[in-house]
This record gives structure tokens, C-alpha cells and sequence, in this order.
């Protein structure tokens, strides 16, 4: 059997170990996750992507229902799109560490996400309102309630908690930590933000000389030609698609500060690594082993 190099989830960690673990996790597993991400999240993420470079035109048309229409889609898709990455990332996290590190097939990813799928579109809901309504009233809460919850995705997929208790748990996890979680966090995104920048730059350049002809009356999206339409909409799909998948990234390095906390907190690697152990002597001594 070939034997694969696994990263532990469950280990101590400073803020540098934990982004040097990160990308050796994605470089480790760049094949089989993107493939699990790109066939199971992308096709919606695709559709994200036709409508938003469908949306200009329906602005500039005049086109209420149609604006409307397509800007409710857009929100249902990203919704969507966006819990079966954090899906994907977390199931395929959990499954690598039950097989030592193992890739991870597509089909397998597949049936462990359809069960948690509507539980992680709750818990994008219930923790996008509770983290806008802190920074609402009150910028710190927001902060603190940013930190906490970014562990609700890891809590729920690797102790199988519902979204209530999942809730709790990441208050006390992340308690005494709040600063070096968000801290993570925010490098995170500035660095999924600049290799963003890069993929959507096409999108980011037709964009802005849309504007720049929009404004100055000179011909807008609708005016133009079929070919420059399509080529608009291609931009707008590899951005999305470019976009939504490097978010893995952040989701990964926010799963290694999961696994640091609790191994901090509650010694959980060491206490595997003992009941391996103990069922390998169990088994040596077992008489009904065979060899």
C-alpha cells in the first residue's frame, strides 16, 4: 500500500507553523481537492458567473423584473456554490485524516458532503447575521463574533455537531485566542485577495472600461458586440470560479487553527495517538489474530 506523508490537524502550532501547514496541505493535495471542488461546486459556480456578466446588460436595458430575476438567482447560486466549497474543504479535511492522509476520491467527497449540505447553508446564514449585527452595533463584538465563528464550518465536520451547539463550541475554543485567530484570518484573505486580483484582472479591466463608455454616454453593454458579450461573461465565470476556489485556502489554514486550539485546550492528538496505541497491543495480543 502506498503510504502518503499526512499532515496532522491536531497539533500545536504557531501563527507561521500554521500557514506553513496550510500550504503544504494544498500542495500536498492540489490534484484531488481541486478536482473534488471543481466537480462538485464548480458547475454552480459557473452559473454565479454567467449571470453576473449577464447583469451589466440587464441594468442598462432597463429591465426591472429581468435585473430583479437575475440578481435573485445570482444570490440563491452563490449561496449555494459557496456551502458546497466550505462543504467540500471540511469533508475532504475529515476524510484525510480518518485514512492517514490519503487522496480523496471525487464520489467519496460527494456522499459526505450531501448529508451536511443544508446544515452548512444554515450556519451561513445564522453566522453572516450574528457577525453583520455585531459589527452593526458595535465594531468589537463584530471582531470577536468574526474570530469565534470562523470555527463553526470544522466544529460542525469533526465532532458532528448541529449548528446550536456548534455555535457555543467555538466561543469556548476560541476563548483566550480571539486576536490570533482573527489575526490568521485577516492574512489569510489579504493573501486570497491578491491571488484573486490576479485571476479576475480580465473581469476587473472590462469592467472598468464599461463603466468608463457607460459614463461618458458613448456605448454601453448592451451596444455591443456578441464576441465582446461572451468574452465579458468568460471573465465574469473565471473570476467566480478563480475566486470561490481559492477560498479554500482561508478555510484550510481556519480548520489547522481548529485543530491548534484543541489540541491546546484538549490535548486531542495526543489522546488519538494513545488509543492507537492501545489498540495496537490489544491486537498483538489478540488471539483470534491471524497472520
Amino acid at each position: 500500500m502506498q503510504n502518503f506523508s499526512k499532515i496532522d490537524l491536531y497539533e500545536k502550532r504557531d501563527f507561521g507553523e500554521k500557514i506553513n501547514a496550510t500550504f503544504a496541505f494544498i500542495r500536498q493535495n492540489l490534484v484531488p481537492l481541486g478536482k473534488c471542488l471543481l466537480f462538485i461546486a464548480g458547475p454552480l459556480l459557473v452559473i454565479v458567473g454567467i449571470i453576473n456578466g449577464m447583469l451589466p446588460t440587464l441594468i442598462q436595458s432597463g429591465t426591472t423584473t429581468g435585473f430583479m430575476g437575475g440578481t435573485a438567482l445570482n444570490g440563491v447560486f452563490s449561496l449555494f456554490g459557496g456551502a458546497l466549497v466550505i462543504a467540500v474543504v471540511h469533508v475532504y479535511l475529515e476524510r484525510y485524516m480518518q485514512q492517514d492522509g490519503a487522496p480523496q476520491e471525487v464520489a467519496d467527497i460527494w456522499e459526505g458532503v450531501k448529508p451536511v449540505l443544508l446544515k452548512t447553508i444554515l450556519a451561513i446564514i445564522v453566522t453572516g447575521l450574528v457577525v453583520v449585527l455585531g459589527f452593526m452595533f458595535l465594531i468589537i463584538p463584530g471582531f470577536i463574533l468574526l474570530a469565534a465563528l470562523s470555527l463553526i464550518f470544522a466544529v460542525m465536520t469533526q465532532e458532528k455537531l448541529s449548528v446550536g451547539d456548534a455555535f457555543s463550541r467555538c466561543f469556548r475554543l476560541v476563548s483566550g485566542n480571539y486576536l490570533s485567530t482573527l489575526l490568521l484570518i485577516v492574512v489569510m484573505i489579504i493573501l486570497q485577495t491578491m491571488l484573486g486580483t490576479i485571476i479576475g484582472l480580465p473581469a476587473l479591466l472590462m469592467m472598468g472600461t464599461d463603466s468608463f463608455f457607460t459614463a461618458s454616454g458613448e456605448m454601453m453593454m448592451g451596444d455591443k458586440s456578441l464576441l465582446y458579450k461572451v468574452g465579458y461573461i468568460l471573465a465574469q465565470v473565471l473570476n467566480t470560479l478563480g475566486n470561490q476556489l481559492l477560498s479554500a485556502i482561508t478555510l484550510v489554514a481556519i480548520a489547522f487553527q481548529y485543530g491548534n486550539l484543541v489540541e491546546k485546550k484538549e490535548s486531542a492528538g495526543l489522546m488519538q495517538d494513545i488509543n492507537a496505541i492501545g489498540n495496537t497491543n490489544q491486537s498483538a495480543t489478540d488471539p483470534d489474530e491471524t497472520f
